[in-house]
């Protein structure tokens, strides 16, 4: 990630400075430290980030991805996402907003997206939360969930009443899956907890799409311990060739 010091921002200026091959590896560095910590809800997004596995991007991408950066920065991006406050951070569905400005219609239309503006998904979630006994380990399901939009206004009207979105199920699944790799990140960006699901399928016709999704995040944290543990021993092993160098010299 950018330098960042103690109570700001990261600095916009410091990601906006990198020429070409240094913006993509401070990409390919914060792709990897979520990944570690979440494995489960970034491969799920990896239609996002695929890009980054090229060694080098084509100056095409590269001036297009330079471009979606410098929008996105200096128009207070980092404003919206990067708060050290969950409920600051899930003002605004950003992924959603995206998807939903950048696609056409035809888009739209074949896939039957709608996209619920914020200020219904809350008038809906204060309407359903308020009189509803939230209790720690009950699980929510939205089986055409979008990025989410539902999600961050139930978490908001939760973080008012002092009830940890931690403590709770979160499974959610969408046909579109640029609309699932939204809500793995938004997961994140908006600090859902560890208890989350998220798929991508068609709910009416292919079967248990959660069951499969939650094999696929068991396989992803399993590949990451295993690749965790592997350095471990790796690290070992370099340590103590070192210190037999250092007794044969």
């Amino acid at each position: 990630m950018a330098p960042a010091r103690p109570g700001r921002l990261p600095r916009a200026d410091w990601w906006l400075s990198l020429d070409d091959d240094q913006l993509l590896t401070a990409f390919r560095e914060c792709w990897a430290r979520w990944w570690i910590m979440r494995p489960d809800l970034i491969d799920r997004a990896t239609p996002l980030h695929k890009w980054i596995e090229d060694e080098k991007p084509g100056p095409t991408r590269a001036r297009a991805v330079r471009a979606v950066v410098e929008a996105a920065l200096t128009r207070g991006l980092l404003h919206l996402t990067s708060s050290d406050d969950a409920y600051s951070r899930s003002t605004a569905d950003v992924m959603g907003a995206l998807l939903a400005i950048m696609r056409s219609k035809g888009a739209h239309d074949a896939l039957a997206e709608v996209h619920t503006p914020p200020e219904v998904a809350e008038l809906m979630a204060r309407m359903m939360l308020d009189d509803m006994p939230l209790k720690p380990g009950m699980k929510f399901d939205e089986p055409a969930g979008g990025t989410g939009g539902m999600y961050r206004a139930a978490i908001q009207v939760m973080r008012e009443k002092n009830i940890d979105p931690h403590e709770f199920g979160w499974c959610l699944t969408d046909i579109d899956e640029l609309a699932a790799a939204g809500a793995a990140v938004n997961a994140i960006i908006w600090d859902l907890g560890p208890h989350v699901l998220i798929a991508c399928g068609d709910t009416l016709h292919d079967g248990d799409v959660t069951a499969k999704a939650a094999q696929q995040a068991r396989d992803s944290i399993e590949r990451r311990d295993d690749l965790h543990a592997q350095a471990a021993i790796l690290a070992a092993i370099q340590k103590v060739e070192a210190l037999v160098r250092g007794v044969a010299a």
